[in-house]
């Protein structure tokens, strides 16, 4: 997560680049994320950067039901 009041930055895409130059060193073929399905604005952000729904799932936080989308982006051959 980045804090709201850094948002907007260019830190999550950094984040991003960072974490699939790290996956293609490591001869990852694919990142895979979760997203509450609520935060809509993050769900774009993704989507931008390529990341495209193959799922969701459901997961609990103390006595509340939340539900994720599950997200990927192919990443290429190092």
């Amino acid at each position: 997560y980045v804090l709201s009041r850094f948002q907007g930055a260019g830190l999550g895409r950094a984040l991003v680049e960072r974490a699939k130059a790290a996956a293609i060193r490591r001869g990852g073929r694919r990142l895979l994320l979760g997203v509450y399905t609520g935060n809509q604005r993050a769900i774009d952000f993704y989507r931008r950067l390529g990341f495209q729904t193959v799922g969701a799932r459901r997961f609990r936080v103390g006595d509340s039901d939340n539900d994720d989308l599950i997200m990927a982006l192919a990443l290429p051959a190092a």
